[in-house]
């Protein structure tokens, strides 16, 4: 069958398909011109392009010479006799050249950067990226740049010098706000979805041409996590100067009821000491000079109390205050070694012998004391003896010796109490100065008669 003979629906149908073809071969003849490595199929296309113009423009002159029923020969004497076979042959020929064309393009674009697959990458990215000359003519501007700008400024990148003069200025729509400005480019903007984009510019060489790169990061996340930061940092701020309140409180309840302990005790003391006096002197004359020398003792024990708070409240010379406490209860003093110069260190020392000699006369019945102080590398050794009744049993560090540790630990030392064939006390305090002579001739103190 020739083209003469077809039907007008034929014709129609048939030079619709040819025009369609046309149309793809076109667009596939740009795509082959954009990518270089497929320029091999560039002048076949453009053959088939022809084939398939040619089989349109035979079908368009049959169709134009029935409605107008005017002839057209030569031209449409040729197309006339051509078989419809051929022309379809032609047809389906040069579509399948054409597939063959644009799926190998399509092949090569996935797998090559090119320019096109450089601009749909930087359109899928998260942040935004512009690029432009020193003049301000934008030359590359992705989409998320674009929606950014247009929401924070009003209208998409057009000049990359008049964005630069809105970051400067701060010009920016009412819904979005400024959270911090570095410089005069670099800004972190907030807009009316709740994110944050940190603008940033850099100056970039290609060739000889120096080229301004704005770029908008995704830093939402960051900056909440930030925020959520400080607020936690200010908690912890607040927990702490109220945990550094509550210290100080509790060194103060505790310091008052240690000193509200020993008043007690004191108060306990002279209370006994007056019932026995008071006994003393309800008995015969010839008890009382059996329980005579007892009472001495208690009374002596009970003053020596006293003036050892008021040592204590006084604070002027407490080795003198310790001198004068041993001498009350008839006890010897013996230093071997010397006083640390630290007033620190000398505190703990000087609260360990009134402890000590508190309990030679309270709980061993003893009337000698010795104390010894050396040093071994970075550590103050003191070793307080007596010769009283070692305890028979472990000793409880309540009341004054409870109090003793929590002195030495608080000043970096530590604190043993040994019962072997006489009581020992030793304290190992961390050197920080040079000892000094602080012994002040009591080698010795004799016990009074």
């Amino acid at each position: 069958m020739r083209v003469v003979q077809l039907s007008d629906r034929m014709i129609g149908v048939t030079g619709a398909l040819a025009f369609l073809l046309c149309v793809f071969y076109v667009l596939n003849i740009m795509r082959l011109a954009y990518v270089r490595s497929q320029r091999k199929l560039f002048l076949p296309s453009i053959v088939f392009f022809l084939m398939s113009f040619g089989v349109m423009y035979s079908l368009e002159t049959v169709a134009s010479e029935r409605i107008t029923g005017e002839s057209l020969e030569p031209v449409s004497g040729i197309f006339k006799q051509i078989p419809f076979g051929i022309l379809l042959i032609l047809l389906i020929v040069s579509f399948l050249w054409g597939m063959i064309g644009w799926l190998k393009v399509g092949e090569v674009v996935q797998k090559q950067l090119t320019a096109y697959s450089l601009r749909q990458g930087l359109n899928q990215m998260p942040d935004g990226i512009c690029f432009g000359t020193t003049d301000g003519i934008p030359l590359l501007v992705n989409e998320k740049m674009q929606a950014i700008c247009h929401e924070a400024f009003g209208s998409g990148v057009l000049d990359t010098e008049y964005l630069k003069t809105l970051l400067i200025e701060g010009r920016i729509s009412k819904n979005c706000e400024i959270l911090r400005k570095e410089d005069n480019v670099n800004v972190l903007l907030r807009l009316s979805d709740g994110s944050v984009w940190d603008f940033r510019r850099v100056y970039m060489k290609y060739g000889r041409r120096q080229i301004k790169e704005y770029v908008a990061y995704n830093v939402t996340q960051t900056y909440e996590k930030g925020r959520e930061i400080e607020k936690r940092n200010a908690h912890l701020a607040s927990l702490n100067e109220s945990l550094r309140e509550y210290n100080r409180n509790l060194d103060l309840v505790t310091r008052e009821q240690e000193i509200l302990a020993a008043k007690i005790k004191i108060h306990d003391e002279v209370g006994k000491t007056l019932l026995a006096f008071r006994a003393y002197l309800a008995q015969p004359k010839e008890e009382r000079e059996r329980q005579r020398e007892e009472l001495i003792s208690m009374w002596r024990f009970t003053i020596a109390l006293l003036r050892r708070e008021a040592a204590a409240q006084k604070k002027d010379d407490r080795m003198e205050a310790l001198l004068q406490a041993a001498q009350a209860v008839d006890v010897r003093l013996q230093l071997d070694g010397e006083l640390p110069a630290s007033a620190k260190l000398s505190n703990v020392i000087f609260i360990a012998i009134h402890e000590c000699l508190t309990n030679t006369v309270k709980h061993t019945d003893g009337d000698f004391l010795r104390i010894t102080i050396r040093e071994e590398a970075t550590r103050l050794i003191t070793e307080i003896t007596n010769n009283g009744t070692p305890p028979r049993e472990p000793v409880t560090e309540s009341g004054g010796l409870g109090s003793l540790r929590k002195t030495v630990e608080l000043n970096g030392g530590q604190m043993q109490i040994l019962c072997l064939a006489h009581f020992v006390l030793r304290i190992e305090l961390p050197k920080d100065t040079t000892v000094a002579d602080r012994s002040r001739g009591i080698q010795t103190t004799q016990k009074r008669k």
